[in-house]
C-alpha cells in the first residue's frame, strides 16, 4: 500500500491506496504477474488524463485495456500500456484505438475529431473512453473462456467424422 501512496500526495491517500491495493489484486486475479499489476495500475494512476481523484476510473481503465489487448491478441498489460498510449494521444489517440480494435469506424471516428476541433476535446475524449468501453465489454472474458474450452475439452468434440 505504501508504494501506492508514494504516488498520490495531494490525494485522500488512504482511501486511494487501499482501492488501488484490491484492483492489484483484482488484476492478479485474472492472471497478471504481481509485477504486471502494478506496472498496469502505475501506468494509467500517473496519467494525469484517467482522472485519479476518482479511484474507480483507474479500475474502469484497467478492465477497459484487459478488454482492448484481448481484442487486439497482444495480451493483458500491453492492451493496458496500449490504452495508455491512446489517453495520453487524447482524442485522436482514442480514434485510433476505436478503429484499431473494431469498436467504432469511420464516421464515429470523423465525428469525434470534428467535435474536438470545436472545443469539445475532454468531453469527447470521455465519450470515446465510454464507447470503447460499452463497445469491447467482455472481450478479456470471452477470451478466456473460448481458451479454457480448448484447453479443455468438455466432450462436446469428437473425432468421429461425418
Amino acid at each position: 500500500m505504501k508504494e501506492f501512496g508514494q504516488a498520490l500526495i495531494g490525494i485522500n491517500t488512504q482511501t486511494t491506496s487501499r482501492d488501488l491495493l484490491k484492483l492489484s489484486y483484482d488484476l492478479r486475479a485474472v492472471g497478471l504477474s504481481a509485477d504486471e499489476a502494478k506496472k498496469s495500475i502505475d501506468l494509467l494512476a500517473r496519467n494525469p488524463s484517467t482522472n485519479l481523484g476518482n479511484p474507480r476510473a483507474v479500475a474502469q481503465l484497467s478492465q477497459l485495456g484487459l478488454d482492448v489487448g484481448a481484442r487486439l491478441g497482444i495480451g493483458d498489460t500491453a492492451g493496458i500500456e496500449r490504452l495508455n498510449q491512446a489517453i495520453k494521444n487524447s482524442v485522436e489517440g482514442l480514434v485510433q484505438l476505436g478503429i484499431d480494435t473494431g469498436a467504432f469506424g469511420s464516421e464515429q471516428a470523423s465525428a469525434s475529431l470534428k467535435a474536438a476541433s470545436l472545443g469539445e476535446r475532454l468531453k469527447e475524449q470521455n465519450r470515446l473512453i465510454s464507447l470503447l468501453s460499452a463497445n469491447l465489454a467482455g472481450e478479456q472474458q470471452k477470451m478466456k473462456t473460448g481458451w479454457h474450452s480448448v484447453s479443455q475439452p468438455c466432450g462436446c468434440w469428437t473425432t468421429d467424422g461425418p
